[in-house]
């Protein structure tokens, strides 16, 4: 993938290198520095920063981000890592890739959540073997189901704790 950014009006969103995941891991904000990124103690969430151990391993086997794992969230104006998002995997057999995504509390209510879920869904659905991108956000997660309702995303399911939601690639059927 060479470092391919996706670069939208306030973004750019960078797939998760192993140069990337070794300085988070590190919490070498130098590093990150270097590569052209600011990091705040906010970023990753604890949760992404458990994958961080997994993501190096995947990496350090592919040797280059292949746009199906992680990406980092990057504030155009001041190159602020602001969040991450990205695909749970490359495209099963029937086509399916899940999306997921999340941003620094100070940065939700802004309009970056979208714009980043826009972009990635986007570069999804022009992959050759996308043929549908799930996701899927707690009931009460408000700001998750607003983000993926505009994006254009279907509600197909819901029990007493999560909603489950789909598009189906039109681009390649």
């Amino acid at each position: 993938m060479s470092e391919k950014k996706i670069i939208t009006e306030r973004l750019i969103l960078t797939p998760i290198s192993y140069e990337i995941v070794c300085s988070t891991l590190n919490k070498d904000n130098e590093s990150l520095r270097k590569l052209g990124y600011r990091r705040s103690d906010d970023w990753p969430h604890p949760a992404f920063f458990d994958f961080f151990p997994k993501l190096k391993e995947q990496l350090k086997e592919l040797g280059e981000p292949n746009g199906f794992d992680g990406w980092i969230i990057v504030r155009k104006e001041d190159m602020l890592i602001i969040g991450d998002g990205g695909f749970k995997g490359e495209p099963d057999e029937k086509g399916k890739i899940d999306i997921g995504y999340g941003l620094m509390k100070s940065e939700r209510r802004k309009g970056y959540g979208y714009e980043a879920v826009k972009a990635l869904i986007q570069w999804g659905l022009e992959q050759d073997k996308v043929k549908k991108i799930t996701a899927d956000c707690l009931i009460d997660n408000i700001g998750s189901k607003r983000i993926l309702h505009k994006v254009g995303m279907s509600e197909v399911n819901r029990d007493d704790k999560m909603i489950y939601w789909e598009m189906i690639n039109t681009l390649n059927k």
